[in-house]
């Protein structure tokens, strides 16, 4: 199985630092600029997601339903959680499954300035997480059957798994095809349409989950519960425990979150799952824990609780949902990445270690701003309030915290510089690039 369970620290030998090579540029690199301000001229063009997504409700439940019960929570809410799984051959050539979890969630109403307003019966929404969806190619996702049985099972009905394909292109005569995904926060969303299934599943069949309600806050030691797919291959999985913190700030990959901490069991498989109270209610999308120590694990929250933005899975599954467009998918506005992939390696003359960029993808704010493939990162120069920060740079883990602080502090049309050597005619010479940030990507491909 493919490790989809997220690392705290990320240290591997190679990176991409962008969306991908067929991103949609959305804006224009306007004048020139000076070393660390806001571009002359440089105008927002996309709409706020953020207000699209206002007429986009989630389901949550009538006070009246609601019941404290893990018992009966959990035989409510079981079948709404499914198994995403793609297959892939590894270095022996044979074939192997990777993927994850995801949570299908009860729609309300739809924003009717999008194409998602022709919702119908037979159409339903799956939340999972971003990364779970980091792959190019065919994928399926599995249903727990009417008897509650699970792909597992010899016996399982196969008219409960529905096929898609991820990729650069907007895919629409598949079952399961992607609404948009944000690598920000981790979340990403997914429509089931069992229309026209042979196997005659209808809308009976499916377990919609609902959400907890707006005025509702997760409380340190509240009991919890998550089901979801560890190792891939053990669907509908329950493991229990309590709110160990809330709005934990993580750095997870590439860039920090906000999540609940819990000591509810995540296991590899178990990403995208769900995180339910006692209610029955999805309080969050469980996304990553450290492989170092037993029982600190993280779930990307329903809403954040004291976190100054809200990156709760809510609030992002609601923009992706209301800028999807027949020609492109979600997306949430304000977000921008350099364009650039990146190795460790040894310095052509020094053969000291360093930072190198192995590629610069085409139309990208890397691409615009002059970086070259072969170019060597020495360091960072950024301002963040009054402290300017100067920050040697030889290794992915070094430059991985400053991008992540980076990320988290400049927006939109602002700009920090690159210290870099680059090969000329009398070999390795020192420069400096400023990096502008220019350009925002709708994210047309959670693959490569």
């Amino acid at each position: 199985m493919k490790k989809i369970f997220s690392r705290l620290l990320l240290l591997t030998l190679a990176i991409v630092i962008s969306l991908s090579a067929v991103g949609c540029t959305l804006f224009e690199n306007i004048g020139n600029i000076g070393t660390g301000g806001k571009i002359p001229g440089y105008e927002q063009t996309l709409p706020d997601s953020a207000q699209m997504s206002e007429k986009v409700q989630f389901g949550t439940q009538e006070e009246t339903e609601r019941e404290y019960s893990k018992v009966k929570a959990v035989n409510k809410v079981a079948r709404s959680v499914v198994g995403i799984l793609y297959p892939y051959t590894d270095s022996t050539g044979a074939v192997q499954y990777g993927g994850g979890s995801g949570v299908i969630v009860d729609i309300s109403t739809i924003n009717e300035s999008t194409e998602q307003a022709n919702e119908t019966e037979n159409e339903f929404y799956i939340i999972t997480c971003a990364h779970v969806l980091d792959f190019t190619g065919s994928f399926s996702v599995y249903l727990p059957d009417r008897n509650g049985r699970n792909f597992s099972d010899k016996d399982y009905d196969e008219s409960f798994v529905f096929d898609g394909v991820m990729g650069s292109e907007i895919y629409t005569n598949n079952a399961v095809t992607l609404v948009g995904a944000d690598k920000e926060a981790d979340i990403a969303v997914l429509k089931l349409d069992i229309t026209g299934n042979l196997g005659g599943v209808t809308a009976d069949d499916v377990t919609e989950c609902k959400i907890a309600p707006e005025d509702y806050s997760l409380t340190l030691g509240e009991d919890v519960f998550a089901i979801g797919n560890p190792s891939g291959v053990l669907p509908m999985t329950v493991s229990n425990g309590i709110v160990s913190y809330l709005d934990r700030r993580v750095f997870i990959g590439s860039s920090y979150m906000t999540l609940v901490q819990i000591d509810v069991q995540i296991n590899h498989g178990n990403s995208g799952g769900a995180l339910f109270n006692y209610y029955g209610e999805l309080v969050g999308i469980t996304n990553g824990g450290s492989e170092v120590y037993d029982g600190i694990n993280y779930a990307i929250p329903f809403k954040n609780v004291y976190s100054e933005n809200d990156m709760g899975f809510v609030n992002i599954a609601k923009q992706l949902i209301a800028t999807k467009t027949a020609t492109n998918y979600g997306y949430v506005s304000g977000r921008w990445n350099m364009g650039i992939v990146t190795s460790n390696g040894k310095h052509p003359e020094t053969n000291e270690n360093c930072f190198m960029i192995t590629e610069v993808v085409a139309g990208t704010n890397a691409a615009k701003s002059g970086l070259l493939k072969d170019d060597i990162i020495t360091g960072v120069l950024y301002t963040i309030g009054t402290e300017q920060h100067n920050v040697a740079i030889t290794s992915n883990a070094e430059f991985l915290l400053v991008f992540a602080e980076i990320k988290e502090e400049y927006t939109l049309g602002e700009s920090f510089v690159l210290k870099i050597e680059r090969n000329g005619s009398n070999g390795y010479e020192e420069q400096t690039i400023t990096f502008n940030i220019t350009e925002q990507f709708i994210f047309c491909n959670t693959g490569n």
